[in-house]
């Protein structure tokens, strides 16, 4: 078995050499939003010897506890495996039962008193260890399965998101994608504020994530003025080699109605669309906001919470804050 080092850098190989992980998958990024907290991967070997899967985690220790929890803004973690592509329903079944197996021993062996992760919505994981003990959740996410074609893609608007484009074109709303990302965070955190609400993570975190993203090629940050140089509203998204995401927008609450928000993702979305087949707004569970996500021509897609407490004082603490 390897070391965490050890792990770490076969998981940044296995990166390096294959692509089709998914973004909140992939090393970098959990070394970049994980910074200064504890984090692992599970390497998960058939008995060749061969990597097949493997599962990055973040580790969280607190009152004595050992907790495996959701990183902040990573829609997905869970465990990835490599299908080669030709096997049979058979095989993929077997195969799925052997990394269940692989996953829920190494769980035991961290000794956690949770378990929280989300799973991509293609893994056949969750179903299996529903059947072991643990509670599994639905989430969605909504997403535009194909950005290729302009033309089709503004007609699967809605007409009020095709009227408030219209809208910010005819008041001379511009975009560009020179804002640093310095300054986008200052602007977000700002936003944040006159919603009344706070930034989950740190502004290092965030700045971190916007650079190493950019300097990746996996990532920009576009921004919305008027004629003054008023700032409307800021998107920073990512992409991966299928799917671009809508990862943290700021908006301007004094600017709600200018169209400038959804000018943002359509100007977005036409920058990716050459990189990426789809566009994931990340989803919602809040209805309000679903509602916003429809009107851009999406798909609902669903995906797993999977969760295991292994402690009574975590259950009282989740009843206590309501958490599902």
């Amino acid at each position: 078995m390897e070391n965490c080092l050890q792990s770490k850098f076969i998981y940044h190989q296995l990166c390096d050499s294959h692509p089709e992980i998914p973004l909140f998958l992939q090393a970098w990024w959990m070394e970049t939003i994980c910074l200064g907290k504890d984090w692992d991967v599970i390497l998960i070997r058939n008995n060749s010897g061969d990597i097949v899967a493997f599962m990055p985690y973040l580790l969280v220790k607190k009152w004595g506890l050992k907790m495996v929890l959701q990183p902040l803004l990573s829609q997905t973690n869970g465990v990835w495996i490599f299908f080669k592509g030709n096997e049979s329903d058979n095989e993929k079944t077997i195969l799925n039962k052997m990394v269940a197996d692989t996953l829920e021993k190494e769980l035991k062996r961290l000794k956690l008193v949770w378990f929280f992760q989300y799973f991509h919505p293609q893994s056949s994981i969750p179903n299996i260890l529903k059947k072991r003990g643990f509670v599994i959740f639905s989430r969605q996410t909504f997403v535009i399965p194909d950005i290729s074609d302009e033309k089709k893609l503004l007609n699967s608007f809605s007409s009020a998101k095709q009227r408030q484009i219209r809208k910010a074109i005819r008041n001379n709303l511009r975009v560009d994608f020179t804002i640093s990302p310095e300054d986008f965070v200052s602007f977000h955190t700002a936003c944040l504020k006159q919603r009344g609400e706070t930034n989950f993570h740190t502004s290092e975190v965030e700045i971190s994530l916007c650079r190493e993203a950019i300097n990746r090629s996996q990532g920009a940050i576009i921004r919305v003025l008027d004629n003054e140089n008023n700032l409307h509203s800021a998107l920073f998204f990512v992409w991966d080699a299928s799917t671009a995401y809508y990862l943290i927008p700021a908006i301007d609450s004094n600017y709600r109605s200018s169209g400038a928000s959804t000018l943002m993702v359509w100007e977005a979305i036409k920058m990716v669309k050459n990189k990426v087949k789809r566009f994931d707004f990340e989803g919602s569970m809040d209805e309000n906001i679903a509602r916003s996500y429809k009107q851009f021509g999406t798909e609902r897609v669903e995906y797993a919470k999977v969760e295991r407490v292994n402690s009574f004082l975590i259950r009282l603490l989740k009843i206590f804050k309501g958490a599902k």
